[in-house]
């Protein structure tokens, strides 16, 4: 059993996966446009427009975990209700991660230590999607 985060995106899907893959040194596994799928994707909601380069599916993945989205042109709407969690495996991993997401995006809580992490924060990046990066304490 596996259980993943699943992003939607305005149109602008490989460029947050393309910056997400720099961001957590990932590689991206797969990559299927709308124009590349059988039919050739759905025609798209009033004022969408063409969205046949546009992501029907993609992937990234690092260290056993995947991180999926597709773009969802024309009924989009903004994420909330959820974050992100990037769980490093050393505070300095954690702060690289916090520093390149973070680029373009709004910090809502800066990282750093805090009783139960030592390096723990919180932020929403540049294409809208709120994250927490973490580290555990060791045992």
């Amino acid at each position: 059993m596996s259980l993943n985060t699943y992003l939607f995106f305005d149109g602008n899907c490989r460029e947050a996966f393309d910056f997400y893959k720099d961001c957590l040194k990932a590689e991206i596994t797969f990559s299927l446009t709308f124009g590349d799928t059988p039919d050739g994707g759905p025609a798209g909601e009033e004022g969408a427009g063409d969205i046949s380069q546009k992501i029907a599916h993609i992937c990234l993945e690092k260290d056993g975990f995947q991180l999926m989205a597709s773009d969802e042109p024309g009924t989009y709407e903004r994420p909330q209700g959820f974050r992100v969690c990037f769980n490093g495996k050393t505070p300095e991993e954690a702060k690289q991660v916090f520093e390149a997401l973070s680029k373009g995006g709004e910090v809502t809580m800066p990282i750093g230590e805090t009783f139960f992490s030592p390096a723990f924060g919180m932020l929403r990046d540049k294409f809208g999607i709120p994250w927490i990066v973490n580290t555990q304490t060791p045992e």
